[in-house]
């Protein structure tokens, strides 16, 4: 695109191939983890779950990505995943229940969840910015995304729901994690469909914190 897209779901369009391939990356793993646990006649066991998940969505992501493509695989330490297209970056986390995981004590993690990598431009008042959660004022003023991409498992561990959001700070642990906003990503088959904009009047209500387990926390995410 010539120009930087601003509202949500142009954004998730712009970066629907990279959305996709994790998807469907993550569809194989949940069913490598079902054929695992299954073998083993054992019940899933979640945190090792994810991690093959993981793995075995990052293997499908490097193998099937065209030389083309318009994104990068970045490769963060055990298993985490990691989008890069132009001036955005992107974290593929395990979440529930609509919610994405908090950071990790790290400040590398901490930064990204509030976008840090921000230029202290004139005329704007980063703090008054996060509690009013200016969407727009912050887009346009900005040089670099960071965005989750939120997948969740049923009790299966079936592939449930993929969400994109744009985090803009993560509360410890019992305060929650805001967001800009959160928009659903479509199953690959079903392509694109319609989501709701941002409502710029009023603050987004923040998600609820949880810890999935050890292994989805730090910067290995």
């Amino acid at each position: 695109m010539n120009t930087k897209p601003e509202k949500p779901e142009e954004i998730r369009v712009w970066l629907a191939a990279a959305c996709n391939s994790a998807y469907e990356g993550l569809l194989v793993g949940a069913l490598k983890v079902q054929e695992y646990f299954e073998h083993e006649s054992a019940d899933v066991d979640r945190p090792l779950a994810a991690n093959l998940a993981r793995y075995h969505a990052k293997h499908y992501m490097l193998t099937r990505r065209r030389f083309n493509a318009p994104y990068l695989i970045a490769q963060p330490p055990n298993n985490g995943i990691e989008i890069r297209q132009d001036w955005c970056s992107v974290k593929v986390l395990k979440g529930r229940d609509g919610n994405a995981p908090t950071a990790s004590s790290s400040l590398r993690s901490q930064r990204f969840y509030r976008q840090a990598l921000q230029p202290r431009l004139r005329g704007i008042d980063w703090a008054k910015v996060w509690e009013r959660a200016d969407w727009r004022t912050f887009i346009r003023n900005s040089f670099h995304l960071n965005l989750i991409l939120c997948w969740e498992t049923d009790f299966d561990y079936n592939i449930s729901r993929m969400q994109l959001m744009c985090p803009r700070e993560s509360g410890k642990y019992g305060e929650g994690v805001k967001v800009f906003w959160k928009v659903d990503i479509p199953h690959p088959v079903q392509g694109l469909i319609g989501l709701e904009s941002v409502d710029e009047a009023h603050e987004l209500e923040d998600l609820a914190v949880y810890f999935e387990d050890a292994s989805e926390q730090g910067d290995d995410d």
